[in-house]
């Protein structure tokens, strides 16, 4: 979850648990998590609103599923090795010229990036959901870094991985 001025980020895995219909046309729907920390992030999402404030947001919603491209796996272990290679910085930068990623961000956030999706625009994208005006500030921000791992490697790792011929 990344926050600037009222703009909210937060990326999670999530199943439909069912739905009800309302009378005035509206409904309630439920969602299961798939992990007690995007449930934490649900949560400091809705509390952050100050003064009981009514929080709206919009939903974008992404199937996660088989379909699309299949990525080499020998590429996949090499690239999620890569990732999980301290410092973040160079890290960050190894993931912000990789062309799967960019397909990647395709794919989830319609609204992250203006235009067609190049190093620079993925580099836009990790600034803005780790609250960071550059990579280096990885290796020193401990929320931009918690940020950074929770956020954007560990769900397009399971994108890249359900994506593995």
């Amino acid at each position: 979850m990344s926050r600037a001025g009222d703009a909210l980020a937060l990326q999670c895995r999530v199943e439909l648990e069912g739905w009800h219909e309302t009378g005035d046309a509206g409904g309630t729907v439920t969602f299961r998590l798939s992990d007690s920390e995007s449930l934490d992030l649900i949560k400091a999402a809705f509390s952050s609103c100050v003064d009981g404030a009514d929080p709206r947001y919009l939903l974008n919603l992404t199937k996660v599923n088989q379909q699309g491209p299949t990525i080499d796996p020998i590429r996949r272990e090499r690239l999620a090795h890569a990732l999980q290679v301290e410092p973040l910085s160079r890290n960050a930068l190894t993931l912000s010229r990789d062309p799967d990623f960019w397909r990647y961000l395709e794919l989830i956030d319609f609204a992250a990036v203006n235009g067609e999706i190049d190093e620079a625009h993925a580099k836009q994208y990790i600034y803005r959901l780790c609250g960071i005006d550059c990579c280096r500030e990885l290796d020193k921000n401990e929320h931009g870094a918690r940020h950074y791992r929770t956020l954007i490697v560990k769900p397009f790792l399971a994108w890249l991985g359900a994506r593995s011929g």
